[in-house]
Parts: structure tokens; C-alpha cells; sequence
């Protein structure tokens, strides 16, 4: 089920009689007043805002601009430069996979440098998650520094800021820690992991957690994966869920030990913007903002979504109240950044909803004409035109940019590996356009159009190919699947030349 945006009811403080009344009142009728909060863990005085555990949007937020849908007549942040270093602090199974395909589009259609490794394995994937960032087994950068991360690795800011260099954007995504655990359940198999059987094996578990899931936190386990995901301590977060068990207090969850307000407040401080799954498209327009994007640079298909039992599994709330001290610090996660998320797009102006509402009318467009049959029309006919507004300029959808946002996680590291691999074997030259049907080649998956031709053979498609050799310049648009007599067409020349 869809949580709304948290919201601090504020009121002004009723005049008392006594000072210790007036301080008293305060902390009832506040969603933020400082706790003094004392812990097993630090003897401290907590300064980080409580919320109120609610979920209601805020009203300033839900109030439509003047023209309700209407692009402002002033642009949105004239003379803005487009900013492309971003660090992606990727966490497991919150929706960070279709992120990762539009960072891995920037970096494609930009020709950015991404931090990746030179193994070609599917397993690379997730390399950095276990091993961390090494540079000896790194794609070196087309400069001195990398422009993008866009893969799993535990948070370590040391590493990651001498490979990006200063100046670096940092943004993570954060979830529903009960539809994380849901996802969770699903994608890594975990009933029968757990051995548990029945109607709904994600109930069972949550009767008695600890019965089932012995691993240390981290992204097979259960205990506070994103929190794990962000660098804070297994040992700690061990140490604080079992003290969580072993309160049994609701009143444990609005008061958070010490520990965990300091580690909210690094997040916050080195966070440029937590984004919330369940508010992707919001989180999408705000990133656009923050890096002076364009709405065609965030536009997207949907990855790795899938419909699943647990998606739906009913859960009571004893269960529920069960998991959040299970999964106590990542509650405390992304309740407070849930909230500063809101807090972040009331300042955004009256327009910013109505951004929204425009993107997702936009994405909408893009998707059935990307899933349509479009490549038989004319060129003026076959593009989908995005007229300009306040919000972007004027750009086209093609059908070369439908089969490029469509392109699979591995087509996409794939076709920029080799292209770092021509790059750093022709020392920065760029490889010249040819002719297939006049050079003697027998297949397009040769040299000098590719480096790892049978790796770009076992990832992508023949026409995600013929579109990448396009966009890159090796052929003719004639070549191509987009026209009639092309490679991937109609005409009698398939797959080899």
C-alpha cells in the first residue's frame, strides 16, 4: 500500500502558567520538539527533530498552482549548467535498478565516464558491493576522475570522492522498509531460503524474525539492509535491533538512541538528496532540478518490477510493530527522510507538482510510442514530438532513442565497455566510419567496430547494436534497423554483411 508523505502539525504554544507547563504542552502539540533522550549506547543529549509517526500529506503541498497544469511563463532556473558528477549510493531492492538505466543513458549519450570494472562478467555487477572500489581493476577514466557510480557499493565516501574528484552530486534511494522487505522476500527466494511454507510464509516470518534470519545486516538479510547499504556497522545495527526485540515498547520508535540520530545527521549532511521510492516521479523532477537536467534526460521504463505474492501478502499490525523493531534503524531511515523529503519539495515553488504531473503525462507519451510499431513511417512521422514548455525545451523521441531506453542493464555496461576499450586501445581517436557492405568484413561483429565483440554479441540484440554503431557514427542511418532498406529491417541483409 502507497504511504502518503509524513507531515508536523504545527501550532502555536498556549500561554501557561508555568514555564514546566508551557515546555510540557509543547512536546504534545509539536510533531518536532527536541527529546531529551538518554540511551544504553550514549549518554548524550539528542538534537535531532522527532517526528510525528503519521503519514498525511502536507496541505501547503496538495494546494494547486494558480493554472492548474499550466507551465509558469518564466523558465525553470534560466542559465542553469547541466551538471553530470553523481554519485549514486545504490540500495538493494529499492527500485535503484531503473535508476541505474537512466544514469547508465546519461552516461551513454554523453559519453560519460562511469566507475565499472574491466571484467565482463554479469557478475561484475554487484563486484564492488563485495570488494569495494579497486582501482587496478577499474576502466581507466577519459579524464582524470570518473563522472558517474551507478552501481552497489557500500558507502565509503574516501573512496568514491577520489575516484569522482571534488564537486561530486551524491544521492541514494530509500524505501518503505515493509515493501522493501516484501521485494526482499520475493527476489531472493527467501521462504524457501527460510524453509517456510503455508498461505503466507512473509506472516510466519514476521511472528519471529530472529527464529529465521541469523545473517549479519546486509542485502540477503532482513535486519536493516539499507541502513547496512549506507556504512553504518553490522556490528551496531546487530546491537540495536536486539535491544529493539527486547523492548517490546511502541514508545521505542518516535525515540531513537543516540546512535542512530548521529547517523541520520551524517546522512543528511552528506546526502545531496534521498530519494523515495514510492514518490519516484517526484524524486525524479527533483533530481532533474538539483543537476539542471532535461526531461528527456530522465525519462524511463520501469526495471526489474515484478508482481508477486508478498507484494500483496496481508500483514497485521502486531506484524508490522514487529518489523519495525526488526528493522529499527532503517524505520528511523526513511521516516526522518521521508519527511525532510517533503519539507525539501515545499520549498520547490507552486509549479513543482504540476512538473510532476507534466513528466508523468511525458514518460506516459514516450513509453507507448517506444512500445508501438513506428520504424515504417516517414522520418517527420516516426519521431514523437515534445513541444516546449517552462519545464524543458522542444526535443524529439526517435526510434534510435526507444531502442536506447529500452536497452538492458547488461547491453548498456556492455556497449560502454567498448567503447572505453576502442577508446583507450585507438589512444583517444575516435574509430572512422565505414561502409559495411564495402569493407571486407563477415559479420558487423568485428574489429574495428567492436573490442569485445562476442561479449557484445551474448548482451544485446542485433538491433540495440546496429543503433549503438548509429549513435556512435561507425554507419549510416541507411545501415540501420530506423530505415526501410537497413540491417534490421525489411531488406535482405540480416545480422552479416
Amino acid at each position: 500500500m502507497k504511504t502518503a508523505p509524513p507531515f508536523c502539525l504545527f501550532q502555536s504554544l498556549l500561554l501557561v502558567s508555568t514555564v514546566m507547563l508551557g515546555v510540557m504542552m509543547g512536546m504534545l502539540l509539536t510533531g518536532q520538539t527536541q527529546i531529551r533522550i538518554y540511551s544504553v549506547y550514549s549518554r548524550e543529549r539528542s538534537t535531532i527533530e522527532t517526528p510525528e509517526l503519521t503519514y498525511k500529506p502536507p496541505e501547503s503541498i496538495n494546494e494547486p498552482s494558480e493554472v492548474t497544469n499550466k507551465p509558469p511563463d518564466v523558465k525553470y532556473n534560466p542559465g542553469c549548467e547541466p551538471r553530470t558528477k553523481l554519485a549514486l549510493i545504490k540500495t538493494h531492492k529499492t527500485g535503484g535498478t531503473t535508476l541505474m538505466q537512466i544514469l547508465h543513458r546519461i552516461a551513454y549519450i554523453k559519453d560519460l565516464s562511469i566507475i565499472m570494472e574491466k571484467n565482463t562478467n554479469h557478475g561484475s555487477i554487484n563486484e564492488f558491493y563485495h570488494h569495494g572500489i579497486r582501482k587496478e581493476k577499474l576502466i581507466p577514466p577519459k579524464g582524470k576522475h570518473y563522472d558517474i557510480l551507478a552501481y552497489h557499493t557500500k558507502y565509503n565516501r574516501e573512496v568514491t570522492d577520489k575516484a569522482l574528484g571534488p564537486n561530486a552530486t551524491y544521492i541514494t534511494l530509500l524505501r518503505e522498509p515493509l515493501g522493501q522487505l516484501r521485494s526482499q522476500f520475493n527476489f531472493y527466494w527467501m521462504a524457501k531460503s527460510f524453509k517456510i511454507s503455508g498461505p503466507n510464509p512473509l506472516a510466519q516470518f514476521l511472528k519471529d524474525p530472529a527464529k529465521y534470519d541469523h545473517r549479519k545486516p546486509g542485502y540477503m538479510a532482513t535486519r536493516n539492509p539499507m541502513a547496512s547499504d549506507l556504512g553504518f556497522g553490522k556490528k551496531e545495527l546487530v546491537a540495536l535491533t536486539d535491544e529493539a526485540m527486547k523492548s517490546k515498547e511502541e514508545v521505542y520508535f518516535p525515540r531513537p538512541p543516540a546512535m542512530i540520530e548521529e547517523f541520520l545527521r551524517n546522512m543528511t549532511l552528506q546526502m545531496d538528496l534521498a530519494m523515495i521510492m514510492e514518490y519516484f516521479d517526484e524524486s525524479l523532477v527533483l533530481l532533474k532540478r538539483m543537476m539542471c537536467w532535461d526531461l528527456q534526460d530522465i525519462l524511463y521504463f520501469k526495471a526489474l518490477s515484478f508482481n508477486y505474492k508478498a507484494k500483496e501478502a496481508e500483514i497485521s499490525e502486531d506484524l508490522v510493530k514487529m518489523h519495525r523493531r526488526w528493522d529499527v534503524v532503517d524505520y528511523f531511515l526513511y521516516d526522518h527522510f521521508n519527511r525532510t523529503f517533503w519539507n525539501r519539495v515545499s520549498k520547490e515553488g507552486g509549479d513543482f507538482l504540476d512538473e510532476v504531473s507534466h513528466f508523468k503525462e511525458q514518460n506516459l507519451r514516450m513509453q507507448t510510442f517506444c512500445l508501438g510499431e513506428n520504424i515504417e513511417k516517414t522520418d517527420e512521422q516516426s519521431s514523437l514530438v515534445v513541444e516546449e514548455t517552462a519545464w524543458n525545451s522542444r526535443f524529439l523521441i526517435t526510434p534510435e532513442f526507444c531502442t536506447v531506453v529500452k536497452y538492458g542493464q547488461f547491453c548498456f555496461m556492455t556497449l560502454l565497455r567498448d567503447r572505453a576499450f576502442q577508446r583507450i586501445k585507438n589512444k583517444g581517436k575516435p574509430v572512422k566510419p565505414i561502409d559495411p557492405l564495402k569493407t571486407k568484413m563477415k559479420s558487423l561483429y568485428e574489429k574495428p567496430l567492436c573490442e569485445i565483440c562476442d561479449i557484445v554479441s551474448r548482451d544485446c540484440t542485433f538491433n540495440e547494436y546496429l543503433t549503438h554503431l548509429y549513435h556512435d557514427k561507425l554507419i549510416s542511418r541507411a545501415k540501420t534497423s530506423f530505415h526501410p532498406s537497413g540491417m534490421g529491417g525489411r531488406g535482405k541483409i540480416a545480422d552479416h554483411v
